[in-house]
């Protein structure tokens, strides 16, 4: 059983090596979407999806040949999380270099999963104020190139600061709302605190 799974795994890569391979989104998108066999080009945030989460692209692929499978997948509202949130013209989107966008993507999607695994629950507005205030301060907010970040909380939270955190790639004034999430950096004067003042987890 175990070599039946290790030759479908080996196969499912085969196929996914064009897709893999590709130096900018558009080329990607493309390639997808031939080996799904669905008309035209696979949707940004599956793609990027796809790129990002193995396991995921996995699953999609080992059920191409069956339509209403393959479409479930293709329509779970988690690839939201993987679409770009700058929302950029189509020719744009699609020159944008494999390998970066990816990275981002990877950094700013865990979070966001993993708060809706929770039910979108939010900090109370006094941690919500402690964290921010700290987050303004700190040396890891920088301007954020193309505010990848959260589709869905771009929805939550319309209109929002954009800038991110050097450390982590989220959208600070995004993620100081999350009650699952932490700063990723120890305070400099008190080690067993995170520079939003919180135990370290």
């Amino acid at each position: 059983m175990q070599e039946v799974d290790q030759i479908m795994h080996s196969s499912i890569q085969t196929l996914l090596e064009s897709t893999y391979a590709a130096e900018t989104i558009g080329e990607a998108r493309d390639r997808l979407g031939k080996v799904l066999e669905i008309d035209g080009p696979a949707a940004t945030s599956v793609t990027l999806r796809v790129l990002a989460d193995s396991s995921f692209a996995e699953k999609l692929v080992a059920v191409r040949k069956f339509p209403q499978w393959r479409d479930q997948i293709l329509a779970d509202p988690t690839n939201a999380a993987f679409e770009p949130m700058d929302q950029p013209g189509e020719d744009q989107g699609n020159a944008r270099p494999v390998a970066s966008t990816v990275a981002l993507v990877k950094k700013s999607s865990v979070a966001l999963l993993r708060w809706g695994a929770a039910g979108f629950k939010k900090t109370d507005p006094v941690t919500a104020k402690k964290r921010r205030a700290a987050c303004l301060n700190c040396d890891q907010l920088v301007d954020s190139p193309n505010s990848f970040p959260y589709q869905v909380a771009q929805q939550v939270f319309a209109g929002s600061d954009q800038r991110i955190c050097a450390a982590c790639g989220c959208v600070a004034a995004k993620k100081v709302l999350m009650a699952t999430e932490a700063c990723p950096l120890k305070d400099p004067e008190d080690p067993t605190l995170t520079r939003w003042g919180e135990p370290v987890g």
